[in-house]
């Protein structure tokens, strides 16, 4: 049996704020990179990979926030217990599991 993740109103929350944040940067530092490369001044390329680098790190964090979000469950068979959140999977032999404790306070 399959099961997906669900997360509390707290951190669909922070997942928003993520977004935002990651939408706030990217669109900053595309405008420094506008700038830059319409000034008089003449830049060195640290500063150009600087700001290609503050452009990667948004989309980086988006797609990992996405993976997340879809890609969250636990998996439940006769052999093993396969838990994945994100890009992160983790796979427990069954005999190894003592007890599973259900959160009670999240109605999970």
């Amino acid at each position: 049996m399959k099961f997906k993740y669900k997360f509390s109103t707290a951190m669909k929350i922070i997942f928003a704020v993520m977004y935002a944040l990651a939408l706030g940067c990217f669109a900053w530092n595309l405008i420094r990179l506008f700038q830059a490369l319409s000034s008089q001044i003449e830049l060195e390329i640290y500063n150009y990979i600087s700001i290609i680098l503050c452009l990667v790190l948004p989309i980086a964090i988006s797609i990992l926030i996405t993976s997340i979000i879809l890609c969250s469950y636990y998996k439940i068979d006769q052999k093993h217990l396969t838990v994945k959140f994100g890009i992160l999977t983790d796979k427990y032999d069954m005999k190894d599991v003592d007890n599973v404790v259900k959160n009670v306070k999240l109605k999970i």
